[in-house]
């Protein structure tokens, strides 16, 4: 397909409400459109008020407008802070040392980042749920579960859930409800 293609009626050819802006144009049958171009169109009035007798929009309301559909590409900023500048700051703020602000200014660190490690909502707690076993009593799982497969047991999903919910009630753990 080339770059542009030819229109043979209107109605490929949406219409826009500009309002007092200049437009272009309508075409006539046969032209040239460039392909990465979008015409749009709305049936409404160009922003003008009109009686309750003649409340339709007009030929001449009808703007025709050429909108580019290429993306404005925006580019990411790069972090300009590493964490031993976030560990600083912190450590100036909480020993009182300098201010917030100062310390945007000092170690060029985000106000919202450093708002959410001084209120530990950001990086102060493991990832994940909470665990129920503790990493020794999943080690032991993980043994019996490579014992039995080597005694040639099959072992599927729900048998590892049944040996799990064994270990945990012989451990007297609680195991809270999924609702």
């Amino acid at each position: 397909m080339s770059a542009t293609d030819r229109i043979s009626n209107y109605s490929l050819i949406h219409w826009f409400e500009l309002g007092t802006r200049k437009t272009t144009e309508q075409p006539t049958k046969e032209t040239e459109i460039d392909t990465t171009k979008r015409w749009t169109t709305t049936e409404t009035p160009a922003k003008r008020e009109y009686d309750d007798d003649n409340n339709l929009p007009s030929e001449d309301d009808k703007k025709l407008v050429c909108i580019d559909l290429v993306r404005s590409y925006v580019r990411k900023r790069v972090q300009t802070y590493s964490n031993v500048d976030i560990g600083e700051a912190i450590k100036s703020i909480k020993d009182d040392k300098m201010t917030i602000n100062e310390a945007l200014a000092k170690y060029n660190v985000p106000i919202s980042t450093l708002y959410n490690r001084l209120s530990r909502h950001n990086g102060s707690s493991p990832r994940g749920g909470t665990t129920i076993l503790s990493k020794e009593e999943e080690s032991h799982l993980v043994y019996v579960i490579k014992t039995m497969q080597d005694y040639n047991h099959p072992v599927s999903n729900s048998n590892v859930r049944t040996v799990a919910r064994w270990c945990t009630t012989e451990l007297k753990k609680d195991i809270p409800d999924n609702g």
